[in-house]
C-alpha cells in the first residue's frame, strides 16, 4: 500500500517549471534515492510532500493520520532546552498518551463499584490508552534516546547542556535524531549525511537499513546510496523516472538511456559543424550560391538535441604546478595541546613524526577529536602554537582549503573576477572554459560570491586555488556541500593534479579514488592520538583495521594483505618516444586529409564552371530545338551534379578527420 503518492504533480517559480505532470509513489519499506542536478527541484518536491507547500496543479494523496517528517539540509536551530530533553520531546504523543493514562487511572479511583457502567467505560479506556502507549514504544525512550544520541556522536556528559551552545552542524544532528526517534511512517531526509563524520554515517546507514518506513533520501554521498538505496528517483526536466537498484545500477541505466542521445548528439554536432564550415568558407562565392542556400535551408531544418545538465563531457586542463622538493615537508615530533574547559591541559597531537613525498595523495583519517584538523592547520602554517619541527622541501608552495576560509574571498566580487584574478596570464583565454568544467555555466559567472550557495563556494574556492603555482595542497573536507557532479569534477582535477595532496574527507567514494596512502590517527585512552601509516588506498586502510579487530576478538584472520601493492612505473623515455612516433605519424595524415579536402574544393570548383557552361548551352536556338542535343546535355547536368555531392561528401568526412585530428594534436 502506498503511504505517498504524487498525481500529476506541477509547480514552478516565475517562468520556470521544477514539476510538470510529475507522478510517484512511496511505499512502506522503500528506500528511494531521489538525484537530479543542482536546482532542478529536490528540495521542492520534498517540501510538497511534507505539506510545507502547495503544488500549482495536481495532487499529493496520503492515508489519514500518515505521519511524515521531513529534515532540511540547513536552518534548523534548537535552544532553550538541554540536549535530552530536546530528543525526550520526540515522544510528545508518548507524554500525551502518559497523562491521559494518569487521569483516567485518578477518575477510577474515585468511582464507586455502585456505578458499574462508567466503571466500565473508564476501564476501557485504560486499556486502549496502556496498548497505545505500549505501542509507541514510550517505555523504551531512555534506551532509544542515548541510542540514537549516541549514534550520533553526541557523549553522554553532554546531554545535559543546553542545545544552543552546540555548533550549526550538531544542530542538524540533533533534529536528525529527533525525526528519527519519532519514528514516522515516512522520512524525508534532504543531505542528512552532510554534517555526518565516518562513524556517524555507517551508524545512520545501519539505522534507514533496519527503517519500516517509506524513506525518501538526497546524499551526494555515492557510498552511502550504493550501500542503502533499493531504488533511484531522478528529478530531471521537470519529470520523475524511477530506476529499480542502487546508485551504480542507476548510473548504469542512465548511461545505456543517454547513450542513444549521446550518439544522436554527437551525429548531430558533426553535422552542424559540416554545414557551418561550408556555408562559412563559400558564403561570398557567387559561384556557389546554390549550394551555400541548400545547406542553409538545411541547417534550418534541423531541431537540436539538447544534453541534460551534468551529463555534457567535461574537459579539464588545468596549468601544471611548479615542481618542489621531495620529501615536501618532514615532521619530527611534533606536539600541540590545549587549554581545557576545567583548566586541564589536552594534548591532542604527541611526538608525531611522518613525511609527505612529492605527487602523493594522501588521506588523513580518525575519529572526532584525534586531531586532523589541527595537523591539517600546522601543515598549512596556519597554528604556529606546536612544538617539534617541521622540515620544508625545496619551492614547495601550499594551498589551504577549509570551510572557514570561504569568508575570507570578497562577498562583492563576481565569481568571474575572482577567477580572472586568480589565474596565469597564459590561462586568462581560457578562463571561462574552466568555470564551465567547474560547473559555472552562463549568467553563474556574473553572480556575486556572497549569494553563492555552500556548494558553489567551495567549487569556486577548489578552482581559484588550483589555478594558483602551488605544490602542496592541504584540503580539510573539500567534498562538503557538493553534489555528486561537482564531487567527480573535483575528483577529476585533484587525480591530474601533478603537486602534492594530504587532505581529510567523509566521503568514502571520494577517499578510495584518490588516496595512495592513509595516515591515520587512532585514540588511545588519556593520551593522544597514536600515527599510524597505511601504504595503500582507502580500501587496503580498511581490511587492515579489520585484520586487527579479528585479532583483538580472537577471530581467524581473512587471507592477510601486509604489504601494500607496488604501483607500476612506466619508462619514461619509452613512452616520450613512442608519443613523438604517433604525433609524427598523426601530422603527416593531416597533411594528407588537408590536401584531399583541397583537391574536393578544387574539383567543386571546376564541376560549378562545367554546370554554367551546360546551362549556357541549353539556352542557345540551335540546341534547344534540337531534342537530341537536349538530352544529351541533361544527362551530362545530371553526371555533374552526382560529381558535386561525391566531391562534396569527400570534403565533408576530409574536413571532419582534419579537425578531429587537430583538436588531438591541440592546433
Amino acid at each position: 500500500m502506498s503511504l505517498v503518492q504524487l498525481s500529476r504533480l506541477s509547480h514552478g517559480f516565475g517562468d520556470r517549471t521544477l514539476l510538470k505532470d510529475a507522478s510517484f509513489s512511496l511505499a512502506a519499506g522503500d528506500r528511494v534515492a531521489l538525484v537530479g542536478p543542482n536546482g532542478s527541484g529536490k528540495t521542492t518536491l520534498m517540501r510538497l510532500i511534507a505539506g510545507h507547500m502547495e503544488a500549482d496543479s495536481g495532487q499529493v494523496v496520503t492515508p489519514r493520520r500518515l505521519r511524515v517528517a521531513y529534515l532540511p539540509q540547513t536552518g534548523v536551530a534548537h535552544a532553550g532546552r538541554s540536549l535530552y530533553a530536546e530528543a525526550d520531546s520526540a515522544f510528545a504523543e508518548g507524554h500525551a498518551l502518559a497523562d491521559a493514562h494518569a487521569e483516567v487511572t485518578a477518575r477510577l479511583e474515585q468511582l464507586s463499584s455502585a456505578n458499574d457502567r462508567e466503571l466500565q467505560t473508564e476501564l476501557s479506556r485504560l486499556h486502549e490508552v496502556q496498548e497505545q502507549i505500549e505501542s509507541s514504544g514510550y517505555y523504551d525512550r531512555e534506551e532509544r534516546i542515548h541510542r540514537v544520541l549516541q549514534g550520533l556522536g553526541f557523549r553522554e556528559d553532554q546531554f545535559g547542556s543546553d542545545c544552543s551552545t552546540f555548533s550549526g552542524g550538531k544542530q542538524m544532528r540533533i533534529a536528525l535524531a529527533g525525526i528519527l526517534l519519532r519514528e514516522p511512517d515516512v522520512l524525508l531526509l534532504d543531505e542528512p549525511t552532510n554534517y555526518l563524520d565516518l562513524e556517524t554515517r555507517d551508524w545512520l546507514l545501519e539505522y534507514l537499513l533496519s527503517y519500516r518506513g517509506g524513506v525518501l533520501l538526497v546524499s551526494h554521498d555515492r557510498f552511502f546510496l550504493d550501500s542503502w538505496a533499493t531504488e533511484v528517483v531522478e528529478l530531471f526536466a521537470a519529470g520523475l523516472k524511477r530506476y529499480k537498484g542502487n546508485y551504480t545500477r542507476y548510473e548504469q541505466r542512465r548511461a545505456e538511456d543517454l547513450q542513444q542521445l549521446m550518439a544522436d548528439y554527437e551525429r548531430q554536432q558533426d553535422q552542424i559543424r559540416k554545414l557551418e564550415s561550408f556555408i562559412t568558407r563559400f558564403r561570398y562565392n557567387a559561384s556557389k550560391a546554390k549550394l551555400v542556400q541548400s545547406r542553409v535551408k538545411e541547417l534550418e531544418r534541423i531541431t537540436p538535441i539538447e544534453l541534460p545538465e551534468g551529463f555534457r563531457p567535461i574537459k579539464l586542463r588545468l596549468p601544471a604546478p611548479p615542481r618542489s622538493g621531495s620529501p615536501v615537508v618532514e615532521l619530527s615530533s611534533i606536539s600541540r595541546s590545549y587549554q581545557g574547559e576545567n583548566g586541564a591541559e589536552l594534548k591532542v597531537l604527541e611526538h608525531l613524526n611522518t613525511e609527505f613525498e612529492r605527487g602523493e595523495k594522501v588521506a588523513l583519517v580518525g575519529p572526532n577529536g584525534a586531531g586532523k584538523s589541527t595537523l591539517m592547520r600546522i601543515l598549512a602554517q596556519r597554528d604556529q602554537g606546536y612544538t617539534g619541527a617541521l622540515s620544508w622541501g625545496k619551492d614547495v608552495r601550499i594551498g589551504f582549503f577549509s570551510e572557514d576560509l570561504l569568508e575570507e574571498l570578497p562577498a562583492e566580487a563576481s565569481v568571474l573576477s575572482i577567477i580572472e584574478e586568480a589565474a596565469p596570464t597564459a590561462v586568462q583565454p581560457a578562463v571561462r572554459d574552466l568555470l564551465g568544467a567547474f560547473l559555472f555555466k552562463g549568467d553563474d559567472i556574473l553572480k556575486p560570491f556572497g549569494v553563492l550557495s555552500g556548494g558553489e563556494r567551495t567549487r569556486l574556492a577548489m578552482l581559484r586555488m588550483l589555478l594558483r603555482p602551488i605544490n602542496f595542497l592541504v584540503l580539510d573536507e573539500p567534498t562538503n556541500h557538493l553534489d555528486l557532479v561537482s564531487k567527480d569534477v573535483l575528483l577529476q582535477a585533484l587525480r591530474d593534479y601533478s603537486g602534492t595532496v594530504v587532505f581529510v574527507s567523509h566521503d568514502r567514494h571520494f577517499l578510495e579514488s584518490l588516496a595512495g596512502r592513509v595516515v591515520a590517527l587512532e585514540p588511545r585512552p588519556n593520551r593522544a592520538a597514536e600515527v599510524r601509516n597505511y601504504p595503500g588506498p582507502y580500501s587496503y586502510y580498511q581490511r587492515r583495521c579489520e585484520a586487527e579487530l579479528r585479532d583483538a576478538a580472537g577471530m581467524p584472520r581473512a587471507t592477510p594483505s601486509s604489504t601494500s601493492p607496488s604501483p607500476s612505473v612506466a619508462t619514461e623515455l619509452g613512452a616520450s618516444a613512442g608519443e613523438y612516433q604517433r604525433q609524427k605519424a598523426q601530422k603527416a595524415e593531416l597533411r594528407r586529409l588537408e590536401r584531399t579536402a583541397e583537391a574536393s574544393l578544387t574539383g567543386l570548383d571546376q564541376l560549378e564552371g562545367e554546370r554554367e557552361k551546360l546551362e549556357s548551352r541549353l539556352s542557345e536556338p540551335e540546341v534547344y530545338t534540337d531534342g537530341e542535343a537536349v538530352k544529351e546535355i541533361r544527362a551530362a547536368m545530371q553526371r555533374n551534379e552526382a560529381q558535386q555531392i561525391q566531391l562534396t561528401e569527400q570534403w565533408e568526412q576530409a574536413e571532419h578527420a582534419a579537425g578531429e585530428l587537430r583538436k588531438e594534436l591541440g592546433l
